[in-house]
């Protein structure tokens, strides 16, 4: 028998969860250009907290919403004037496309 994913319905935010994401987020403060990755952060300390809950990213990110408005958040902290684009330097490709064809060629 397979077990489906709770939905966001289903999992129970008690006390204790919320507490302790509240907790995560003054860790990982999902804003900027990295608000995925801190949420995943707080997604992995709450299942390493609460093994017998299942979390997932968007139950996780939905939580958060109900405290914070983060896309508002991020308005105010970021200043896009100041926003500088950033692309990877060719030679960085050229060495992950060679380190890819070693992983392939040490798979076959």
């Amino acid at each position: 028998m397979t077990s489906t994913p709770p939905s966001s319905q289903t999992l129970v935010w008690d006390l204790h969860c919320k507490s302790f994401l509240l907790e995560a987020l003054g860790k990982y403060l999902p804003l900027g250009i990295n608000k995925n990755f801190s949420i995943i952060n707080c997604l992995v300390l709450l299942q390493e907290r609460f093994p017998d809950k299942q979390f997932t990213y968007e139950i996780v990110n939905k939580e958060i919403s109900e405290f914070y408005n983060l896309d508002e958040v991020d308005d105010d902290i970021i200043d896009e004037d100041k926003q500088i684009s950033f692309e990877l330097p060719d030679e960085y490709k050229s060495m992950m496309d060679e380190k890819l064809s070693k992983t392939k060629k040490a798979k076959v």
